[in-house]
């Protein structure tokens, strides 16, 4: 297939990609794939794949070409012309706009479309940065039906992640020039016109029309694509989910100030959908971790009143924490809260001893409920540890409670650990002593909220522990899964004593 393809040999690339993606002959998809790959390792396959593009024969025949470019990118990113590059992202760009397309397509030409945007994101064509221009074209997108709409978000979305994304670049110090390029130029825009689409979708719209549905998860989408971009240039082994704080820029400020954010987020939280209520608290975790120096202290004060009233509203509701996605979410917010906040200042907000009361409650039905919440209990540890170990520093005046919460979190805890043993060999769970690791995080946390009421709590382990001792001395005529269980009730509560001596 040498030159530009005439119609006949069109027509054989069509059979071709539909064999290698639906054909159920392993010769003939071996013979598809040998064919393909002649023509994309061919000197002339990026003027080939642009034609085909540009015609469209068929969803599968678009499919190959848009992957097929996508590995000519990556390998030639240095030999690919801009002029190249700007008819893909020209081809791209007249397709999402004019042709409706299955989701597959629709997803494939989208990541061909911001790959070619990020490599030619410092490239001009007579002094203009036409690749920077594609953002304004593609909320061209937002201005006609609610399909194309929801493309548009969609493609913004996946800008976003692109650009954020290291890995496509082969130089770090590039990658950070595009970074803090597009974070200067772009980024707060499009966190605006994600804010400004939220609030003109009414939730009652949203959860009637399946159209409405999918154009709020989108925009769900790109409001958390922007929270969680890389803002400083920080690498991700040099921050953790647990403590990282969210390094909004200065100028980002006003949204951040405004009374109506998080009481928004929380709103959605609660009345959406399940799929996107897991979204709308994957952005309040991320609102949660903004960074203190961003606000004055009036309205640091404010925003973390807005932060508390919204998770007593969140468990004064719990409409959505008995679905997991959700539940562990709301989890992981929890355990932000006091990342970024000190107990000084969580004590001085209005309500304060219903909210902890609150929260306090959750937790111990979170324990008492372990085989719901195994994979989320780490958060609640961290929050409660946390706290806990701010104890004496606090100068407030006013009652924290921990010496009233801490002690029936920790006893619970120990409880619910005796559970979960007797459940291994009942219910055939997974054995939490076979996951030392977790094991010992979990004790680590549970050590310092122990030591609130230290003698109280150790006194209770040691009780346990002699009775598993005497319970295991006078075993004489036990059948083996009792004997089993008395030995998995040893070596826990071994493991207890010895991380709180």
């Amino acid at each position: 297939m040498n030159g530009l393809m005439d119609d006949q040999q069109l027509q054989q690339l069509v059979i071709f990609c539909e064999q290698l993606y639906q054909g159920s002959n392993p010769n003939d998809r071996r013979q598809a794939e040998s064919v393909l790959n002649e023509l994309m390792n061919s000197p002339d396959a990026i003027d080939k794949c642009i034609q085909i593009l540009k015609r469209a024969p068929s969803s599968y025949t678009v499919l190959w070409c848009s992957s097929c470019l996508m590995r000519l990118l990556q390998r030639d990113r240095l030999f690919v012309l801009t002029e190249k590059k700007l008819e893909i992202r020209n081809t791209c760009l007249n397709y999402l706009a004019t042709q409706p397309s299955e989701m597959f397509l629709m997803q494939s030409l989208t990541r061909l479309l911001v790959k070619v945007i990020k490599l030619g994101w410092f490239e001009t064509v007579n002094e203009d940065y036409v690749f920077r221009k594609t953002i304004n074209d593609v909320q061209l997108f937002l201005k006609r039906d609610a399909a194309s709409c929801t493309v548009g978000i969609y493609i913004l979305s996946c800008l976003i992640d692109e650009i954020n994304e290291s890995s496509t670049v082969r130089s770090l110090v590039r990658q950070r020039k595009i970074v803090s390029s597009f974070r200067d130029e772009s980024l707060k825009s499009l966190f605006t016109l994600g804010l400004t689409s939220v609030k003109q979708l009414p939730v009652s719209t949203v959860n009637n029309d399946h159209g409405s549905g999918k154009l709020m998860e989108n925009v769900l989408q790109l409001l958390l694509s922007c929270l969680t971009f890389d803002f400083i240039g920080t690498a991700p082994e040099e921050s953790t989910d647990d403590t990282g704080t969210l390094q909004i820029p200065t100028s980002w400020r006003i949204a951040f100030v405004s009374e109506d954010l998080l009481p928004m987020f929380y709103d959605l939280a609660i009345s959406l959908p399940s799929k996107l209520s897991e979204k709308a608290f994957q952005i309040l975790v991320q609102l949660v971790s903004v960074r203190r120096s961003l606000f004055s202290t009036v309205e640091r004060k404010k925003y973390l009143q807005s932060i508390m009233d919204g998770i007593k509203k969140v468990l004064d509701n719990g409409s959505r924490l008995s679905e997991p996605a959700c539940y562990h979410q709301f989890c992981r917010l929890l355990a932000k809260l006091k990342c970024n906040y000190q107990l000084n200042e969580l004590v001085d907000i209005d309500g304060y001893e219903s909210i902890i009361d609150t929260i306090a409650k959750f937790t111990i039905s979170s324990l008492d409920n372990w085989h719901f919440s195994a994979n989320s209990i780490h958060y609640l540890l961290s929050l409660w540890q946390r706290l806990s170990t701010a104890v004496p520093y606090v100068k407030n005046e006013k009652e924290h409670y921990l010496f009233i919460y801490a002690p029936q979190i920790s006893k619970t805890f120990l409880k619910s650990r005796l559970e979960m043993v007797l459940g291994v060999l009942r219910d055939g769970l997974d054995d939490p002593l076979d996951d030392l690791g977790t094991l010992h995080q979990q004790l680590d946390l549970l050590s310092t909220i122990i030591r609130i009421e230290y003698a109280s709590n150790c006194t209770t382990v040691i009780n346990l522990l002699e009775e598993a001792v005497t319970a295991f001395q006078n075993a004489t005529n036990l059948s083996l899964q009792n004997l089993t269980i008395l030995e998995s009730m040893y070596s826990l509560y071994s493991y207890m004593l010895k991380s709180n001596v």
